[in-house]
């Protein structure tokens, strides 16, 4: 049972409830520093420290920790830390498994229980994470900016807002022209990703995955 928290704009946590989550407590306090308010979170599991970790909170900058006020999985608990450079995501199990890896807004995926993770880094690095395996199954570095992820027909497809690849700009132009919507398409059978167009059209037709930790 998660009994609750209070967040406000942009998705940013000002100050956390006490949670438990199968055999995880998390327990915060909120503290100024230097004028400025720090949120301190530590995770225990039983009585054993898993791990503690503060930060400057600052909705309207997007730094500070991002509670969902819903979770994607009954089984899981997720939560990320926005940081310049250093984001994270924190998932915990119900089972008592733990895992923390850089992060930040993501999208979840319930048919293959995959996340879709815009990891915090010197580049807006891909990360998809394998709740079952409980590992990082892709990760891509590379500053595309993924905007939204959908599911269709087996797979699921990132849309790609700015992208900086090296592709010839006529190559681009037509290639645009024709298949106007830009994507990253990811196969959750081979862990692979392939850039390519399509059109509107196969957009619609697509589930849409919701988003999560969100600063937008």
């Amino acid at each position: 049972m998660v009994t609750g928290f209070f967040s406000v704009s942009a998705q940013i946590s000002e100050s956390v409830a006490a949670i438990k989550f199968g055999p995880f407590n998390i327990t915060s306090a909120r503290k100024s520093v230097n004028g400025q308010y720090v949120l301190f979170i530590n995770i225990f599991r039983g009585n054993e420290f898993i791990m503690a970790d503060s930060i400057v909170t600052d909705a309207d900058g997007c730094k500070g920790f991002s509670f969902p006020s819903t979770q994607p999985f009954k089984d899981y608990f997720i939560f990320s830390k926005h940081a310049p450079k250093s984001g994270k995501t924190y998932i915990l199990t119900k089972q008592g498994s733990f895992a923390a890896i850089g992060g930040g807004t993501f999208w979840a995926a319930p048919k293959h229980k995959l996340l879709f993770i815009l990891a915090e880094k010197d580049y807006r690095n891909l990360v998809v994470f394998g709740l079952q395996e409980m590992k990082t199954v892709f990760e891509k570095y590379s500053c595309d900016e993924f905007t939204d992820w959908y599911y269709l027909h087996g797979t699921y497809f990132g849309k790609v807002a700015t992208e900086c690849g090296d592709e010839l700009k006529p190559e681009k132009e037509v290639s645009e022209w024709i298949h106007p919507v830009e994507i990253e398409q990811f196969d959750p059978k081979v862990h692979t990703l392939n850039e390519m167009h399509i059109t509107d059209e196969q957009v619609g037709k697509a589930k849409p995955l919701v988003k999560y930790a969100s600063c937008k």
